[in-house]
C-alpha cells in the first residue's frame, strides 16, 4: 500500500520537473524529444526484448525459463516471489511453450498470459510479476504534445485543450485503470505535454498511439484519401506477413487428424507461427484432440481456418507476432486500438476550423452514429459494451478499441462511404450555377438584415443584383442566399469567422452539388429583390 500510495506524490514531482524543463518550441507533426527520456538499463531491457529468435521449452520450471532469458538476452530477469506465491503461482511451475522466429517480448507476453502473469521493468531488471502488484509499482512518464494539441487560433500558445485528448486516450486504452474511474493511474496535461502515471504496458500503448496520430499527420494531404483506412497499433511486419499469408490458397485433407495436429500441419506448410490457448479452451471445455476431417483445394488459408474453428466455437486472432488459437470470448477481450483519419468524411466545408472552446466544423457524431448502429451494434460502450470510440483533432481521427474482426468491417463501412462519396461527386452540378441556400443564424445582437449587409460588401459586392438572379435577404432568424457555389463558400467562411451561424447550419433549395457542406451564412441585400417562392425552413439541417 505504501509503494502505491506514491503514484500521486510521483506525478506531482513529473509536474514540477516539466514546469523547470518545459521546452515551448514544437513544429506540426514532428514529435518533439521527450523530456524525461528512459535510464540507460531500461533502454537496454526494451532492446533486449526485441531480439528475435527460437523458444523451446518442455516442461520447463518457470524459474528455469527466466534464467535462460536472462543468458540469452544478457539482462537481469527476476521473479517477484511474494507477488506470485500471493496468488498461488509456484516458481516452479512447468512452462511448456515451442515458438519460432518471434522476439523475446512476443514469448514473454503468450507465456505469461496463460499464467496470468505481465512483465514490468524495475530495480535494474526485468521483472515478472502479477497485474496486481504492478498497480502498486506505477511509472511517471512526461509526453510533449504541443504539437498535437488543438489551440486557440488568436490565443495561440495560452489556450490549448488537454481534455479532448486526455479523454480520446482514456476511453480507449484499458479505460478501467484510470482515477476518474477508480483505477490506480493518473494523467494530467500541463506546459503543452501529458504526465502520465501507467504502468509499463499502457505506457507502451500510449507512446505508440502518439506516434501513430504523428504518422497520421506526416502523411495527410488535404483534399485526399488517407494513405490508409485504419492504423492499427501493434501492427508490426510480423503482423502484416501473417495477414498476407492468410490470403493465400491453402491445399490439404485431414483425416481425424487432432485440432492440435491440424494446425501444426497448417504452421509446418505456410510457414506462420501458430500458438493455441490452451488454458482458454480448456475452461471453454475444448479439447486440442477433437477429432478433424476435412478436405481443402485452392482454398484462401483464412476461410480454411474459419471452416475448421467455428465447427468447435473457437476463433483465431493475431497478436504479438503469432496466430492465437482461442474462444470468442477471449477474443473479445483482445481490443485492438485502430485510428481511423477521417477528415475527408466528418470536415464540413473547405477549411478546419477547431478550438479549444470546442467550435468546430467537424461533425463526428454523425459517422460515429453510422458505425456503431450498423457495425457489430451490441458491442458498444453506449449499450454497455467493452468497446469505445475517441476522438481526435486537429487532424480528425477516430480512436476505436475494438476486436479484429470489427476492425475489419469498420475499415470495409470507411472504404464503402468513401466510394459513395465518389459516386455522388460525378453528378456535381456546375459549381458557376445559381443555387438558394438556408442559413440558420445563432446572434442576439444584431438582425439578420445587418448581417446581410455585411455578407453583401464582404463577398464579391459588384456580383448581387437582379439581373444576375442573385440576392441575399433576412428571414427572421435565418439568411436566404441565392448565388452560384463560390460565394456559398465564401459566406460560409465569413459566418464561421465572426460566430454568427451554429456549427452545422445550411440548407441547399437547389442543385448545390457536393462539396457545400453544413454551417453556412448568407445576408439579405440591398434591392427589391423578394425572396424565393418557397422560402427555405429556419431549422438546422443538412442537403435536400
Amino acid at each position: 500500500m505504501l509503494l502505491r500510495s506514491q503514484g500521486p506524490v510521483c506525478l506531482l514531482l513529473a509536474l514540477v520537473a516539466v514546469c523547470f524543463g518545459f521546452d515551448a518550441s514544437h513544429a506540426l507533426g514532428a514529435p518533439p524529444a521527450p523530456v524525461f527520456p528512459q535510464v540507460e538499463w531500461e533502454d537496454r531491457i526494451e532492446a533486449a526484448l526485441n531480439t528475435k529468435g527460437d523458444w523451446d521449452f518442455f516442461d520447463a520450471p518457470l524459474i528455469e525459463v527466466c534464467r535462460t532469458l536472462q543468458e540469452r538476452l544478457g539482462i537481469d530477469v527476476a521473479l517477484d516471489t511474494i507477488a506470485l506465491e500471493d496468488f498461488g503461482i509456484d516458481t516452479r511451475t512447468p512452462i511448456t511453450r515451442v515458438i519460432r522466429g518471434v522476439s523475446a517480448r512476443s514469448f514473454l507476453r503468450l507465456t505469461l498470459n496463460e499464467l496470468e502473469l505481465i512483465y514490468t521493468t524495475r530495480y535494474g531488471a526485468l521483472w515478472i510479476t502479477t497485474p496486481e502488484s504492478a498497480e502498486g509499482q506505477l511509472k511517471t512518464r512526461v509526453y510533449p504534445v504541443g504539437d498535437l494539441l488543438v489551440r486557440d487560433p488568436v490565443l495561440s500558445e495560452s489556450s490549448v485543450d488537454y481534455d479532448s485528448f486526455i479523454q480520446a486516450i482514456t476511453s480507449v486504452i484499458h479505460p478501467d485503470a484510470w482515477d476518474m474511474v477508480g483505477g490506480p493511474g493518473a494523467i494530467e496535461g500541463v506546459y503543452e505535454s501529458l504526465v502520465v502515471s501507467q504502468a509499463s504496458d499502457i505506457h507502451e500503448q500510449i507512446a505508440e498511439l502518439l506516434s501513430t496520430y504523428r504518422e497520421i499527420i506526416a502523411d495527410h494531404n488535404v483534399g485526399e484519401e488517407p494513405k490508409q483506412t485504419v492504423y492499427l497499433l501493434g501492427e508490426d511486419k510480423a503482423t502484416a506477413e501473417i495477414r498476407r499469408l492468410l490470403d493465400h490458397p491453402f491445399t490439404a485433407e485431414f483425416k481425424d487428424a487432432s485440432l492440435k495436429e491440424v494446425l501444426e500441419s497448417i504452421s509446418e506448410q505456410t510457414k506462420i507461427p501458430i500458438v493455441i490457448d490452451t488454458k482458454a479452451l480448456e475452461d471453454f471445455g475444448i479439447d486440442a484432440s477433437v477429432p478433424i476431417t476435412e478436405e481443402f483445394a485452392d482454398t484462401p488459408l483464412h476461410f480454411v481456418l474459419v471452416r475448421i474453428l467455428n465447427e468447435h466455437e473457437v476463433t483465431y486472432i493475431i497478436r504479438d507476432e503469432v496466430l492465437v488459437i482461442t474462444t470468442p470470448e477471449q477474443s473479445e477481450a483482445q481490443q485492438i486500438i485502430g485510428l481511423y483519419p477521417v477528415r475527408d468524411l466528418v470536415q464540413q466545408g473547405e477549411s478546419l476550423i477547431a478550438d479549444p472552446s470546442g467550435a468546430s466544423n467537424v461533425d463526428f457524431d454523425s459517422l460515429i452514429a453510422v458505425i456503431e448502429s450498423t457495425v457489430a451494434p451490441d458491442s458498444w460502450e453506449a449499450v454497455g459494451g467493452p468497446s469505445s470510440i475517441g476522438t481526435l483533432l486537429p487532424m480528425p481521427t477516430i480512436v476505436i478499441a475494438q476486436t479484429q474482426d470489427v476492425h475489419e468491417q469498420i475499415a470495409s463501412l470507411l472504404t464503402s462511404l468513401r466510394a459513395a462519396k465518389k459516386m455522388k461527386s460525378v453528378v456535381v452540378a456546375d459549381p458557376t450555377a445559381i443555387a438558394v441556400r438556408s442559413y440558420p443564424l445563432n446572434v442576439s445582437d444584431c438582425s439578420s438584415d445587418e448581417i446581410a449587409k455585411l455578407v453583401m460588401r464582404a463577398t464579391e459586392p459588384g456580383t448581387w443584383n437582379d439581373q444576375a438572379g442573385t440576392f441575399v435577404q433576412g428571414l427572421g432568424s435565418s439568411l436566404i442566399v441565392k448565388h452560384n457555389a463560390n460565394i456559398h463558400r465564401r459566406v460560409q467562411r465569413l459566418l464561421n469567422d465572426v460566430g454568427a451561424t451554429p456549427v452545422y447550419g445550411s440548407m441547399c433549395l437547389g442543385p448545390c452539388g457536393v462539396g457545400l457542406g453544413g454551417g453556412g451564412s448568407s445576408g439579405a441585400a440591398e434591392t427589391n429583390a423578394a425572396p424565393a417562392a418557397n422560402p427555405a425552413p429556419t431549422s438546422g439541417g443538412g442537403f435536400f
